[in-house]
């Protein structure tokens, strides 16, 4: 993952107490002594637990800039809701944003996602209220690299055919999506900066809609596994298409 760095930035350590954060990956367990600052490779990463966490982080004076990686725990269905996330919203530079699990989050929620313009990994697996309307929102921003749209059951193939618009998308996890069809990969066929695709356990994808992805040039890791309707003929012939792919059944 590219996370930007800053030469140098001041955050107030002793207000992030509390909080389960690392520092340059390495895992915090108490406040660091020494002065606040942040060398230019180093990076701050903090795990967001509750509507209290992220107001904690608004509050970190002189330091927003820092937060380009933020990862949100949804426990339970009322430590994070939809107006929880306005905080967010603040948040110009995140670069990665893990939502897994978040079970109230829908629509109203991610109005305030779209609005992170620097976004390029969303993790929304899990999150069972995500439908094709939240995949409206989420095809606004248009620098996603990567998303994961896994154990959605309510995404179907009109939610893909906003998902292709996002034309700087590398990886795109759709493991459990049982509503998704053959339609659902002829949208997918257009995203041409696709590397990975992962497919596992939909039932409903054919060899009929396997053919759409030799149009992915750039495809060079596909998961199949559980998808029962899907032919090793149909395998072969794809891996002949596009000989660098790895597949997965």
């Amino acid at each position: 993952m590219d996370i930007k760095k800053d030469k140098q930035l001041r955050i107030d350590l002793p207000k992030i107490n509390g909080l389960y954060y690392k520092i340059s990956g390495e895992e915090k367990t108490e406040i660091p002594s020494g002065n606040n600052f942040l060398d230019h490779d180093e990076y701050l990463e903090v795990r967001i637990r509750s509507a209290e966490d992220l107001e904690k982080i608004i509050n970190i004076s002189n330091s927003i800039s820092i937060f380009y990686r933020i990862k949100c725990f949804g426990i339970s269905l009322d430590q994070l809701n939809n107006q929880d996330l306005r905080f967010l919203s603040i948040l110009k530079n995140l670069q990665s944003l893990d939502l897994n699990n978040c079970n109230q989050i829908n629509y109203k929620g991610l109005q305030y996602i779209v609005q992170l313009r620097e976004l390029l990994h969303l993790d929304l697996r899990g999150c069972t209220c995500v439908s094709d309307i939240e995949a409206r929102y989420i095809a606004k921003l248009q620098n996603l690299q990567s998303i994961n749209l896994s154990s959605c059951p309510e995404l179907s193939d009109n939610g893909l055919e906003y998902i292709s618009k996002l034309q700087n998308l590398q990886e795109l996890d759709l493991r459990w999506c049982n509503k998704i069809t053959d339609l659902g990969l002829q949208y997918i066929s257009k995203l041409k900066n696709l590397e990975s695709l992962k497919l596992l356990y939909n039932k409903r994808i054919s060899d009929n809609g396997i053919k759409y992805l030799s149009n992915l040039k750039n495809l060079n890791y596909l998961q199949l596994e559980g998808c029962s309707q899907i032919s090793y003929i149909r395998i072969r012939r794809l891996q002949e298409q596009l000989p660098l792919l790895k597949i997965e059944r």
